[in-house]
């Protein structure tokens, strides 16, 4: 892609605002298209890394784009709905502990959000997710969404997790 033809402090000076403002504009498709592009831009600096793995400088550069980047999980209902997708782009290829470290715990909060239509995007993007690693295991590992809290209500999801009682 066109972030791994440069360096990674010129991805962060130079393409990270570009697609971050890209991210606020006011057509959808274009907030849509930049924010399923974060991914690829945090996989240019070294995101794909382990954390534990990553050296000292990359680990301060990523810490500073996903600060960014998780400030849209605190404002208005177009970005959070567009940190949601940016979180889509982000699940399969920045290391999975980065992802639950840093963004998995805004998902869960915004999965309580106000806004019907925060909710309704994570909604299909968890959804599609399910089918996805349904998909790619051949059916050998199913997800199952349980919608509208019918399982667990969102404040006692880690309580049941941590008990055993859900994966």
């Amino acid at each position: 892609e066109l972030f791994k033809q440069f360096a990674p402090a010129d991805v962060e000076e130079i393409f990270l605002p570009i697609v971050l403002h890209l991210c606020r504009d006011p057509v959808a498709t274009v907030r849509s298209v930049a924010a399923s592009k974060v991914g690829d831009l945090l996989v240019a600096l070294g995101g794909e890394l382990d954390i534990a793995r990553m050296d000292e400088s990359t680990r301060e550069m990523i810490g500073r784009v996903v600060k960014r980047v998780k400030e849209f999980s605190l404002d208005t209902y177009q970005a959070k709905q567009n940190f949601v997708t940016m979180c889509s782009s982000l699940a399969n290829k920045v290391s999975s502990s980065l992802f639950i470290f840093e963004f998995a715990p805004m998902l869960l909060s915004l999965s309580e959000d106000e806004v019907p239509n925060v909710r309704l995007v994570l909604a299909s993007i968890l959804a599609q997710f399910a089918k996805d690693v349904d998909t790619a295991t051949g059916g050998k590992l199913k997800i199952t969404v349980h919608s509208n809290a019918s399982l667990f209500k969102a404040p006692e999801i880690k309580r049941a997790v941590q008990g055993g009682q859900a994966q």
